[in-house]
């Protein structure tokens, strides 16, 4: 296999070289039967398959670097005739890359084409449009985007009469249509389409909204793994993330409403009987530290609260805080009094902590989930 790419790196220099037709036309007869040895190799040895195809894809991209700049036919019979043995490569040549862009604007033109004969909202055709443009002029070109496109222009033919957005929503989703220009479109239809209120009732019809349609995308989305932009997660995966965040909210929502006593269904338990009536729950747990470090908060409160107007003692404070945590803080000046005179560590130790361990919280994520009430 080796003397046979060494074959065909000679024939191309000497095809590359020289003007006499009769030269040229042995010698590109002589290319064929290479390209079928290395065909043949392949399929008899397929150890050697790939790196073989590695090979040819570096004889390729030096090819078309003289197509480039000569752009002789000879040339293009060449890359042609290689290309089909590259075909199955994952990563396509400079010269493919060529031709999938070339493919994929005709396409654009297509797909724009046939969306100005459809009914459809102006922000869907803006959304898509503009996401073609994006793919024509950033994208990288693979066979894979061309492949989407080429499915959904032949799909735009079949079904172009009377096609309804919500259809050629679900149609993008099942291709694996995944340009934020689209995502953002999807995702911003599902919420304006959502069930309004903030009642009890509403929120659980919200639920039953988003778990519907996380299901149906999920199917959809069954069987797709690659989507036309390989720099973003598939267009499925993306819209079950924004269904597992609205329902998360939903759910602390729920949580709130049911503490303050506004329940969905009225008289299942005397204290759901009156949706509008106050919780007679008290927010009560027990300070989960040492004494001195209510203490330290205490002050640090009230300190802040009469450098600005507040009119509140310390006092007050101490009692809400025992009452709230369950706990006395008898003699709180005498603790305050040692808090000041500590030696081996700062008086604010508490409030440090309280900063650092906040802060680690905002910065590295949520270990555990704050609950809104």
């Amino acid at each position: 296999m080796v003397e046979i790419l060494n074959q065909l790196f000679l024939f191309w220099k000497i095809i590359g070289s020289t003007a006499n037709d009769m030269v040229l036309k042995r010698y590109m007869d002589d290319w064929r039967n290479l390209l079928w040895q290395v065909e043949l190799n392949g399929l008899l040895s397929p150890a050697d398959r790939i790196s073989s195809l590695n090979t040819l894809a570096v004889l390729s991209d030096r090819i078309y670097e003289r197509y480039r700049k000569m752009p002789k036919p000879a040339y293009y019979i060449l890359l042609n005739s290689i290309e089909q043995l590259l075909a199955e490569r994952d990563v396509p040549t400079n010269f493919a890359s060529m031709q999938i862009k070339v493919n994929i604007a005709g396409l654009r033109r297509q797909i724009e084409g046939l969306l100005l004969g459809l009914s459809l909202p102006k922000e869907l055709s803006l959304a898509l449009n503009e996401a073609l443009k994006d793919i024509v002029q950033k994208i990288n070109y693979t066979n894979q985007t061309q492949d989407i496109l080429s499915g959904l222009v032949r799909w735009l033919q079949k079904n172009e009469v009377g096609l309804q957005s919500e259809i050629v929503l679900d149609q993008l989703i099942s291709f694996n249509f995944n340009h934020p220009f689209v995502t953002d479109y999807i995702i911003g239809t599902y919420r304006t389409s959502m069930p309004d209120g903030e009642g009890m009732k509403e929120i659980v019809k919200k639920q039953c909204y988003l778990m519907d349609k996380e299901r149906y995308v999920k199917y959809l989305g069954l069987y797709k793994k690659v989507g036309l932009c390989a720099d973003f997660p598939p267009l499925f995966v993306q819209l079950i993330s924004y269904f597992k965040l609205e329902l998360k909210w939903l759910n602390q929502r729920m949580k709130q409403n049911r503490y303050t006593g506004h329940f969905l269904y009225e008289g299942s338990s005397p204290e759901m009987s009156n949706p509008k009536a106050k919780s007679t729950k008290k927010f009560q747990t027990r300070w989960p530290a040492d004494k001195s470090d209510l203490v330290e908060l205490a002050y640090a409160l009230y300190i802040y609260m009469r450098k600005r107007g507040s009119k509140v003692t310390i006092a007050e404070l101490a009692n809400w805080l025992e009452n709230t945590f369950r706990v006395s803080l008898s003699r709180y000046s005498h603790r305050f009094a040692e808090i000041k005179m500590r030696k081996l560590t700062r008086p604010s130790k508490f409030l440090d902590v309280l900063v650092t361990e906040f802060l680690i919280y905002v910065e590295e994520g949520d270990a555990y989930q704050a609950e809104m009430i």
